[in-house]
């Protein structure tokens, strides 16, 4: 008797074997080559002069390594060949079993390692890719070797999921998250800032904004101007998480494009962590103050909710408004737009 799992490998076969009849006896030439490698750190792949990877999660850091250079190469087609069909791809992969186990479609000695395999054929198949891999020497794989071993992104650093949910429950639903990576995304479909193996596309300020149903941004802070005008440009309205810096060039943009009263996020250790779950260098202490704004570029928008807010008088003879300090547990004063105030709201309760 054939267990469950043989009858639905089968129903697979009998399923894709008018598609895909078995491999060519002479090796088509590849439309793609790609090189790929892995260690105990990350991924790393190279195509067309671009070179991608990333950091392992810390449960996949447990896996062996013939299983991660499996995986890498999983990554890197998907990542590199997002959006093609009837095309060969070329793996150079420094591991003999990973070799083996695509050539021959999977293998017995290792059900892990033909799992992998089988979800590599069958996402290829779906898209009538053929993939064939070739051993190269570990000593000539050196750029994708490297994106394995040295991956350190400076925005690669994800919101405490309690908390986005949070944000989820009084601000969602949201449709994409823009700024992320298969590691640190917050919701389902992400774009990545590089080809990545899960995200529907690259680089977000090549996407259109204008049909997204409130998308999700936590960009590096370097960003956050350029994310505020593309939003202004292109009438989105848009959740962003940036910190409460005042004095930064964006930030009156950002008061102006408010259609809800800001979120204050509670200033914690893992505020912000690695996909290691090593906490923010800024948070450790207490340094950094988030807030989570509802932003659009709908003039309509902002002009309803600015009816919502109280004027801003001053006593005679105060030339100036005093210093805002937000402290922690402490509901503020994010700013004022055309005499009128716009509060925080804090995320956590008041003391």
């Amino acid at each position: 008797m054939l267990n469950l799992e043989a009858k639905q490998e089968i129903k697979w076969w009998l399923a894709h074997l008018e598609s895909f009849n078995g491999k060519t006896i002479l090796t088509p030439v590849p439309e793609m080559v790609i090189e790929t490698d892995a260690s105990k750190q990350g991924w790393g792949a190279y195509y067309n002069n671009t070179t991608i990877g990333g950091l392992w999660s810390i449960e996949e850091q447990q896996k062996h390594i013939n299983a991660l250079e499996l995986m890498a190469g999983m990554f890197a087609i998907k990542a590199f060949a997002k959006g093609k069909s009837n095309l060969n791809i070329l793996l150079k992969m420094d591991n003999r079993s990973s070799v083996a186990y695509i050539n021959r479609m999977g293998g017995t000695k290792s059900d892990t390692l033909s799992d992998l395999a089988k979800e590599i054929w069958q996402w290829a198949l779906s898209k009538n890719i053929n993939i064939s891999a070739v051993h190269i020497a570990g000593l000539t794989n050196i750029r994708a070797d490297h994106a394995s071993r040295h991956w350190e992104d400076p925005s690669d650093w994800a919101l405490r999921k309690d908390l986005f949910r949070e944000l989820l429950r009084i601000f969602g639903p949201f449709e994409i998250d823009l700024f992320a990576n298969r590691l640190n995304r917050q919701l389902p479909v992400y774009c990545s800032w590089k080809p990545d193996p899960g995200a529907v596309g690259t680089d977000a300020f090549t996407m259109d904004w204008t049909q997204m149903k409130r998308p999700y941004l936590f960009p590096p802070f370097c960003l956050i101007g350029k994310c505020l005008a593309k939003a202004r440009m292109q009438m989105t309205t848009m959740l962003i998480v940036t910190p409460v810096w005042q004095s930064q060039p964006w930030y009156p943009t950002i008061l102006r494009m408010c259609i809800a009263s800001p979120i204050l996020l509670p200033p914690c250790q893992n505020l912000l962590t690695s996909p290691q779950g090593e906490p923010h260098p800024l948070t450790v202490n207490n340094n950094l103050q988030l807030a989570a704004w509802l932003v659009s570029g709908d003039l309509m928008a902002v002009k309803a909710f600015h009816k919502e807010l109280h004027p801003f008088y001053y006593p005679l003879g105060v030339l100036e408004q005093t210093s805002v300090t937000i402290a922690p547990g402490v509901n503020g004063i994010a700013g004022a737009v055309n005499g009128q105030l716009i509060h925080f709201m804090p995320l956590w309760p008041l003391s």
